[in-house]
């Protein structure tokens, strides 16, 4: 079968390539891939800035129909259309496991990074990774559970928001949006903040039940994000863009005093912050990674009532 296989760290290293096609085993099951997305941890991978084991084969937002089952499956049968939970290996015993956050087992195995993923023609995961999909969702929103589900993690990660809670999100790629919808959905008032180049994405943000949006680049945007929160600034903002810092720097400098920071974006490098502002004001200064099996049964919820639309 065809695969985009990393063959080496550092930039590129890159290649399509045949290569055997995987077998499920005891316990797991054969999916044949019909989505699978690119995350910024795939660009990251590509460009020599994401530690990962190679060789693998990419990909980690992955729908697909269940292709062949191994001995022991019995939850999911040959036709099944399902979306692939990312972490696919942890021990099961480390404290970190017993908590029932397996993404931070210090030997978790995740897809795409350490075990072969979804940019393939077929990927093989464990049976409890594999998630058959509500009726009604297609395979193409299927591929979006995975973000959504980081998106739960997130929210639950920070101050829960509540009716009269005052939120920012600051990126409005898509787990920027995710993360909007499921602020607005708790009754929040929700801004969205972007640059220049995220014009198509801040007027989207509309469509995910944002109050205000705007552009940070806009000499203007700072008087209108404090009108918003009357100059108290926000209970919760959720970092979602990463990059180079300079977006949580926004954050620590509009969250209000007393309020929670989530730190949701991969921070390249190791970047100058102004720190000291996070004791000056006791700022809760949260990180969030992935997710747990709980938030991909919540996301798998929230699309099968209708409360988050993924296409």
């Amino acid at each position: 079968m065809r695969a985009l296989v990393k063959l080496g760290e550092g930039p590129g290293n890159l290649q399509v390539l045949e290569v055997p096609e995987p077998v499920p085993g005891p316990g797991e099951v054969k999916v044949r891939v019909a989505f699978c997305g690119v995350c910024g941890t795939d660009l990251r991978i590509a460009a020599g800035r994401y530690h990962m084991k190679p060789p693998v084969v990419l990909g980690h937002e992955v729908s697909g129909w269940v292709e062949a089952v191994g001995p022991g499956v019995t939850g999911v049968v040959p036709g099944d259309p399902v979306c692939c939970e990312t972490i696919v290996g942890q021990c099961g015993v480390c404290p970190r496991c017993r908590e029932g956050r397996p993404q931070l087992c210090p030997s978790h195995l995740g897809m795409g990074t350490r075990r072969d993923g979804g940019f393939a023609e077929y990927v093989v995961v464990p049976e409890a990774n594999a998630y058959p999909l509500p009726r009604g969702i297609t395979l193409e929103e299927g591929a979006l559970v995975e973000p959504l589900a980081c998106a739960v993690r997130a929210v639950r990660r920070g101050r829960e928001p509540s009716p009269g809670s005052k939120v920012l999100v600051t990126g409005p790629g898509p787990i920027g949006l995710l993360v909007t919808r499921l602020c607005a959905l708790a009754g929040a008032t929700v801004a969205v903040t972007g640059l220049s180049r995220d014009g198509h994405r801040l007027k989207k943000a509309a469509d995910f039940a944002a109050s205000y949006s705007c552009n940070v680049e806009d000499p203007g945007s700072a008087n209108a994000l404090e009108r918003i929160t009357g100059g108290e600034g926000f209970d919760t903002v959720y970092e979602c863009a990463g990059g180079d810092g300079r977006a949580l720097a926004t954050a620590l400098a509009l969250v209000r005093r007393g309020g929670t920071v989530v730190q949701v974006g991969v921070i390249d490098g190791e970047p100058a912050l102004p720190l000291g502002v996070v004791v000056e004001k006791e700022i809760s200064l949260l990180g969030t990674k992935s997710q747990t099996p709980d938030d991909w049964l919540e996301a798998l919820d929230l699309i099968a009532d209708g409360r988050v639309a993924l296409k």
